[in-house]
């Protein structure tokens, strides 16, 4: 599924209603959209908008956040993150990977 963007008329895989309706979208609401428009990226590969497989959860760690893959490798992450065992990430469990890594990055920027 795609949206208009309404400012430029582009089908985009995204969910952008701020700017369609004039208003500025918050730090919070423009984090949401880039965490959705990231699954999306790596989900719409094989045609799923609902599914990151295990080839791109693995283009999904090199390409977004390599400092973390040197912490744990892909097939790791997948067999973490694939909570039902359907072979495939869904947008749920998508989210417990960035609260992990969240919660990693938090840490790291207070160890000084």
């Amino acid at each position: 599924m795609s949206f208009v963007n309404c400012l430029t008329g582009d089908l985009v895989p995204s969910f952008r209603w701020g700017n369609c309706l004039g208003t500025m979208l918050t730090d919070l609401e423009n984090a949401l959209d880039s965490l959705i428009g990231v699954y999306h990226k790596y989900s719409l590969v094989q045609g799923n908008y609902h599914a990151i497989y295990r080839d791109d959860l693995k283009n999904l760690l090199e390409t977004e956040c390599p400092q973390y893959m040197k912490k744990k490798n892909a097939d790791t992450w997948f067999k973490e993150l694939d909570v039902n065992s359907d072979g495939a990430i869904n947008f749920q469990e998508f989210l417990i990977f960035v609260i992990k890594l969240g919660v990693a990055a938090h840490e790291d920027i207070h160890k000084e």
